[in-house]
């Protein structure tokens, strides 16, 4: 891999030392603070939409597994390696985290948009077709597909406003149309894309959504369990952070592009070197949803990529050239990376109100900002947890092969992976030990529901808690942000969740449920936002534990007495 020239690594190392609220200074000595008028923000994980701005969603970040880097795997690590054979890449698809900013910046309007769409379909991994795992167990299993989409209109905001609207169904509705072979995955998903997105085109003319002269990119990405599928159309971009590189998944569709150059000559069209190449002097990209005025030269059809999931996929972002415009890719990269990796040093998830995707997302936005961007940026990461749910193990010592994990080891930058080996102890004992300590006293009841003569049972049960209460949550966050808010909905959908939790025993958030229920009737609803926000953390919180749990103990029952 050659050097990256374009990575500014001594600014990179002072921001990486400083604290989150000097992120800014380290760009410029200017300062920046995200307004609530400018900007949105949203976190998920799993199959939860729930957020803090107008679009659904929420969640906790956990520690990365490190890789293994040892000739020979120990014996922990063999547990580890034999518990994921025959696994999606995704884990169904529900160790996804993301937070996202869209500000107006130095602009005198806002012209960007963003969807973020955790859900927008339910399909098994064989049937969305690349599945890692197919004919497994969780390749049959229902797993949600989530839709990131990022739109950066031009000539006004009303093309990228409907496409954040509109999108999404329309993607899933073709994708529902086609009927070809499933082996033909790829150009199943190529015509759902090409169709959807001059459907949308249509749309906007037929319907009269803008004038002629308004247009807007569209960046989209579908997760599925073990498929990163990219369409784009425009400047605007998404990259994907896969271990130490950052990997494009598009390519800015500029008119002086050598296919692009060709391709609008060929139609009679003229690239006009105007402050930038543009179509006739006036549009700095090649293709857009909209800008009529300017058919056939500018063209609705997106480039579709498809990447395969990974365990070391760290991060995917998806920008506007608001950031791109100020930061090379793989310096956008190599912060993103470096930020994550501090902020999962530091954090005590628990006790956060915003997540590290969020914060990255922020950082990022300040820091392209103080770089004097000209332009409205909007930005959205996604944090991949998958390889998160199972424990992390410590790496054998030349000295002491047999030494057990320690339990605070969160990750291959964390303290903990550098302290002294403790005493020797078997893989089932560390096991054992971690166990002990997984669920903390505000969980304990759910132990009592474990039923000896059905191993499965509790699994089961959680597993329909999750279903009905992460539904719940989305519904109580869109009539929380609704203008006006829909507080009778809220109120049953709360009364519901409470009931839910109180079964199961998640005693932390049926107190939760109770104190934004008291904070509705008195009608206090920013105080409720941050309370849901509470709510979202502590469910996600029980996520996790419970699918360690889970893991733990099937690893305690394949090991034996």
């Amino acid at each position: 891999m050659e050097p990256l020239l374009e990575l500014d690594v001594e600014r990179i190392d002072r921001v990486d030392s400083l604290p989150d609220t000097d992120l800014a200074s380290a760009s410029s000595g200017s300062s920046f603070l995200l307004s609530t008028e400018d900007s949105r923000s949203t976190t998920s994980s799993g199959d939860i939409s729930t957020s803090s701005g107008e679009i659904p969603p929420s969640v906790v970040e956990e520690a990365v597994v490190p890789r293994l880097v040892d000739p020979v795997p120990s014996s922990d690590e063999l547990t580890i390696l034999t518990a994921r054979q025959n696994k999606c890449v995704g884990r169904n698809n529900r160790a996804v985290s993301w937070g996202f900013t869209s500000v107006i910046g130095r602009r005198k309007e806002m012209e960007d948009a963003v969807a973020v769409r955790p859900g927008f379909m339910s399909r098994t991994c064989d049937h969305l077709g690349g599945c890692t795992a197919p004919g497994s167990r969780t390749s049959t299993e229902i797993s949600p597909v989530h839709f990131f989409g990022v739109y950066d209109g031009h000539g006004g905001s009303q093309v990228a406003k409907f496409c954040a609207e509109r999108m999404h169904e329309v993607i899933a509705e073709e994708w529902g149309r086609e009927s070809i072979d499933g082996s033909e995955w790829q150009r199943r998903w190529e015509v759902a894309f090409s169709s959807g997105f001059k459907r949308v085109d249509n749309e906007v003319l037929t319907e009269s959504v803008a004038p002629e002269m308004v247009g807007s990119t569209a960046v989209v990405v579908v997760l599925s369990g073990c498929q990163i599928i990219t369409s784009n159309c425009g400047d605007s971009r998404a990259v994907l952070c896969r271990g130490t590189e950052t990997i494009p998944l598009t390519v800015d569709q500029k008119p002086d592009r050598e296919d692009e150059l060709m391709r609008i000559e060929g139609e009679g069209g003229k690239v006009i070197n105007w402050n930038g190449a543009r179509v006739f002097g006036v549009l700095a990209m090649s293709r857009a949803i909209g800008d009529r005025y300017l058919r056939p030269w500018i063209i609705p059809v997106p480039e579709i990529t498809f990447m395969t999931r990974t365990d070391e996929d760290e991060c995917l972002i998806l920008a506007s050239d608001g950031l791109w415009d100020v930061m090379s890719n793989e310096e956008v990269g190599e912060l993103a990376r470096r930020l994550l990796r501090r902020r999962r040093r530091s954090m005590n998830m628990t006790d956060q109100e915003v997540t590290p995707a969020q914060a990255v997302a922020d950082n990022l936005t300040e820091i392209a900002y103080c770089r004097n961007s000209s332009d409205n940026i909007s930005i959205i990461l996604t944090v991949n947890l998958s390889f998160c749910l199972l424990p992390a193990v410590s790496r054998a010592s030349p000295t002491a092969p047999d030494s057990a994990p320690d339990a605070s080891h969160v990750g291959p930058d964390s303290p903990a992976a550098a302290s002294e080996p403790g005493p020797a102890a078997s893989p089932p004992a560390a096991i054992a030990s971690h166990h002990m300590e997984l669920l903390n006293d505000n969980y304990k009841e759910i132990e009592q529901l474990e039923d000896d003569d059905n191993p499965g049972f509790l699994e089961e049960v959680f597993d329909s808690f999750w279903s009905n209460s992460t539904q719940l949550l989305a519904s109580i966050e869109e009539d929380m942000y609704k203008t006006p808010p829909d507080y009778i909905s809220m109120d049953k959908n709360l009364h519901q969740l409470k009931g839910s939790s109180a079964s199961v025993g998640a005693n932390k958030i049926r107190i939760t449920v109770d104190i934004i229920r008291e904070h509705l009737k008195e009608e206090n609803l920013e105080i409720a936002k941050g309370s849901l926000r509470k709510l979202k953390m502590e469910h996600t919180t029980l996520k996790f534990k419970l699918d360690d749990y889970f893991q733990l103990l099937k690893q305690l029952g394949a090991a034996g007495p």
